[in-house]
């Protein structure tokens, strides 16, 4: 683990992404996203003041990956996320763990009608950029008991830029993209015309703290990870990146794909680290 403050991405305090932006994409985000490390998780139930029978809720659920991980942790899951096909995959996930203290649904996060001082911990991974931050970290100060933890969970971006060969496959995605704003950020955001102002940028270390939240602090756990070109080509299909594609002509992009991590592979290998990293910020300060 890692204490760092690291050059924080700046988000849209409003959002605006497609509510299907991951359609059709769940059965290869269950198969192809890398894990959360498990130091990462076991460092996660370490953290002061969790008893092992309270409740989590996790936000933007996806298909379960934060959710199953810290099943083992906590009395009870509950997790939302506004996909139905992320919940359909999720629990049979679930279902073919054994695992049975989940429990699933559909819908907005904002909309969550949510008990005050009810939840031990509240996740969001790799998608707190996609809520409305400012509302959801509300929510958070009243459901969260006395020093209760707010988490969010990510890793750095493939199309960050440090590994030589990913800069290669962002160029051949770009040439085959329909116009969007920069890779990576899985965003159908606008960013602004002649005729309006460019949306209020702020990092998620901004938005929890002005809504109250302390210790807010970030944790990095860089992880090596390699990759074969089959479950690179199923990851870039459990991303947005890939529906910005068009349909019928994504058969003849992976093609390229496929001939582009080929020749990659054979001269240096398709591995990188990635800075899996997450940031805690606690309802109240505790107590010494």
């Amino acid at each position: 683990m890692i204490e760092k403050s690291r050059s924080a991405p700046l988000w849209p305090v409003i959002p605006n992404y497609a509510p299907n932006l991951f359609a059709g994409t769940a059965r290869y985000y269950a198969k192809y996203r890398p894990p959360y490390p498990e130091k990462m998780i076991a460092d996660l139930r370490e953290l002061p003041g969790l008893s092992g029978d309270g409740v989590l809720l996790d936000l933007a659920c996806g298909t379960g990956e934060v959710a199953l991980a810290m099943s083992r942790y906590f009395r009870e899951i509950l997790a939302v996320d506004q996909e139905p096909e992320m919940i359909e995959v999720a629990i049979e996930k679930a279902q073919q763990a054994d695992i049975t203290n989940v429990w699933w649904s559909t819908g907005r996060a904002e909309d969550l009608d949510l008990a005050p001082h009810s939840l031990e911990m509240i996740t969001v991974g790799n998608a707190f950029h996609r809520l409305d931050r400012r509302a959801v970290a509300a929510q958070a100060m009243s459901a969260l008991e006395p020093e209760g933890c707010f988490v969010v969970l990510g890793s750095s971006s493939l199309w960050s830029g440090r590994t030589p060969w990913l800069r290669d496959v962002v160029k051949l995605v770009d040439g085959w993209s329909a116009p969007t704003p920069t890779l990576g950020v899985e965003s159908d955001v606008t960013e602004g015309s002649e005729t309006s102002p460019p949306p209020v940028r702020l990092t998620h270390e901004q938005v929890l703290a002005d809504q109250g939240f302390a210790e807010v602090r970030e944790y990095q756990f860089p992880t090596a990870h390699s990759w074969t070109i089959d479950n690179f080509v199923g990851y870039l299909h459990s991303t947005s990146v890939i529906t910005n594609i068009p349909e019928d002509r994504r058969g003849d992009f992976e093609a390229d794909l496929r001939t582009l991590l080929r020749s990659i592979s054979a001269e240096h290998g398709l591995s990188e680290i990635i800075d899996f990293y997450y940031i805690l910020a606690r309802r109240e300060l505790r107590s010494i």
